[in-house]
């Protein structure tokens, strides 16, 4: 079964409490919502992940979030954090909020779609219980998930972080592990404590 992307957005963000504050954040948090929705209950919310220079990205997601915005379902805040010194580019912070239209608009989506948004639900609870890292942790769990699920292989940390170069991402031994342990917690594939 194939959810819409864009109800499964506006469901997550209302699961996540209405109010998601970094892009990475979110994206992550989707990447796990949709792996979890696909091996537990068969649902497909169609994001298409790719690898990208912060792990795992969703340009669906990315032009999703924009239209919830243009449509006044989800604001959209930015703040400047100044530029970085290392590479001379504007730091900036994103928060995604819904809006009230958001919320009549979820009223619809769970009426209308309400088994997927139960499991949409239940699936957010599970990411929570399994430790909700914060947008560095969940960086790194996704880019060793993402790893490991194309390996389809046990893969020690070593070996996960000598991948993760080949894709421009630098991660360590001990944040492979760290990371490991919440795929563990969703009984994903974590084989990074292996030797």
């Amino acid at each position: 079964m194939k959810t819409h992307p864009r109800f499964v957005i506006l469901l997550a963000l209302d699961a996540f409490g209405g109010d998601i504050v970094g892009k990475t954040l979110l994206q992550k948090r989707l990447y796990f919502l949709e792996e979890l929705l696909k091996c537990r209950h068969g649902l497909c919310p169609g994001f298409d992940f790719d690898a990208h220079y912060y792990g795992p990205y969703s340009a669906v997601v990315s032009s999703e979030v924009t239209t919830l915005g243009v449509g006044g379902m989800v604001r959209e805040e930015s703040s400047s954090f100044g530029f970085s010194p290392s590479t001379g580019f504007e730091v900036r912070r994103y928060r995604y909020q819904l809006t009230d239209a958001g919320r009549e608009a979820l009223r619809w989506v769970k009426q209308h779609c309400a088994e997927e948004a139960g499991r949409v639900a239940e699936t957010v609870a599970e990411l929570v219980r399994a430790g909700d890292p914060d947008y560095m942790g969940l960086s790194v769990a996704a880019k060793s998930h993402w790893i490991l699920s194309r390996a389809r292989q046990p893969l020690t940390a070593q070996a996960i972080a000598q991948e993760a170069r080949r894709f421009g991402w630098e991660v360590t031994e001990a944040q492979i592990h760290k990371a490991a342990q919440f795929l563990q917690n969703l009984g994903l594939p974590a084989n990074a404590g292996q030797r």
